[in-house]
């Protein structure tokens, strides 16, 4: 699945405005949930995105840099998409506001169950906490600040080789 902007503005969105924790990592961790079990449900991530191993755990690129254009950083994004960007959600520090509602349209009812259960399961996390869930096989796996490659997330779902098969045709 090709990355998909608008959708991934909506999951932000979305996000922002459920959770109760309304920081950087809490949202980017929170989609990496939805979007693992996603692809163990459906074969998919909800938006296409690519995951980067980083410092503090696998992170969707193109997500995380939509919020760091919300926090006005200078990020290569065609201009009509800052400006949406830009119009939907603010970030000050590291806390994010959402200045509109979701389009839920662009949603669908399996990438609201995921987003659902993996802010009900993550949203109240600690720092530490979703820390130290995030750093798990996978991201142990891969090289820092490299992409973890989708056939990495197949690997390490709990069920891979059903998945693996499923993918496969």
């Amino acid at each position: 699945m090709a990355f998909d902007g608008e959708k991934a503005l909506e999951t932000l969105l979305y996000i922002a405005n459920r959770c109760p924790i309304k920081d950087i990592y809490h949202i980017v961790k929170i989609q990496l949930f939805a979007d693992r079990k996603h692809l163990e449900r459906n074969g998919r991530f909800i938006t296409g995105d690519n995951y980067i191993a980083m410092r503090n755990g696998p992170v969707a690129s193109n997500a995380y840099n939509f919020l760091k254009v919300a926090k006005g950083e200078n990020v290569y994004l065609l201009p009509e998409m800052i400006n949406t960007i830009r119009d939907a959600l603010e970030v000050e520090n590291f806390s994010v506001k959402a200045k509109r509602s979701e389009n839920i349209d662009y949603l669908s009812q399996s990438d609201i169950d995921c987003l659902d259960e993996s802010i009900a399961e993550n949203g109240n996390l600690s720092f530490a906490e979703l820390n130290d869930k995030s750093h798990d096989s996978l991201w142990q796996e891969a090289d820092r600040n490299n992409e973890i490659l989708f056939e990495a997330f197949v690997k390490h779902s709990k069920n891979s080789e059903q998945l693996r098969s499923y993918l496969n045709g």
